[in-house]
C-alpha cells in the first residue's frame, strides 16, 4: 500500500460555504421581519386615522368664543405693556407724554398697527393728565384720530 500525503477531509473553500449560507439566511429572515413590522405599523396607523378622522367634526368644531377668551387677554396685556414702554421712552426723550398715541408712531417707537392690535376693530383710548396718563382698550378719543 502506498501512502501519500494526508488528504484533508474537505477543501479549504468548502468549510466557509455553510457559514456564509447561514449568514445569508439570517439576513433574509431579518429583512422579512422588519418588512412585516413596517407593514403592521402602517396598518395600525391607518386604523387609528380612520377611527379618529371619520367624522367631519374633527375639522370643523372650533369654538371661536372660547378661542378669543383664551388668547386675547394675554395679547391685549402684551400690547398694553408695549404701548406703556413706548410712552415711557417718549417721555424720557421729549420730557413729556405725547398728546396722542399717533405721536408714538410718528416718533418711530411703534407701528401704526400697534394702536389697534390685537382685535383690529378697537383702538386704545389714551388721555394725558399732567405727568400721568390713562390707557384703556376701547373706542378712540377724538384727539387720537388724525
Amino acid at each position: 500500500m502506498t501512502s501519500g500525503p494526508p488528504q484533508s477531509p474537505s477543501a479549504p473553500g468548502e468549510e466557509t460555504k455553510p457559514a456564509a449560507a447561514k449568514a445569508g439566511l439570517f439576513t433574509i429572515i431579518l429583512h422579512h421581519s422588519i418588512t412585516v413590522l413596517i407593514l403592521v405599523l402602517f396598518l395600525s396607523l391607518g386604523v387609528w386615522a380612520y377611527l379618529n378622522l371619520q367624522t367631519t367634526e374633527f375639522f370643523s368644531t372650533l369654538d371661536y368664543d372660547d378661542l378669543e377668551a383664551h388668547f386675547y387677554p394675554p395679547l391685549e396685556e402684551t400690547q398694553r405693556q408695549r404701548l406703556e414702554t413706548a410712552l415711557e421712552v417718549y417721555s424720557l426723550r421729549y420730557d413729556r407724554y405725547p398728546t396722542s398715541l399717533n405721536q408714538l408712531t410718528e416718533a418711530g417707537l411703534l407701528l401704526p398697527s400697534d394702536l389697534y392690535y390685537p382685535r383690529g376693530l378697537s383702538e386704545w383710548a389714551y388721555e394725558t393728565r399732567g405727568d400721568e396718563y390713562s390707557l384703556q382698550l376701547g373706542p378712540p378719543d377724538t384727539d387720537d384720530v388724525d
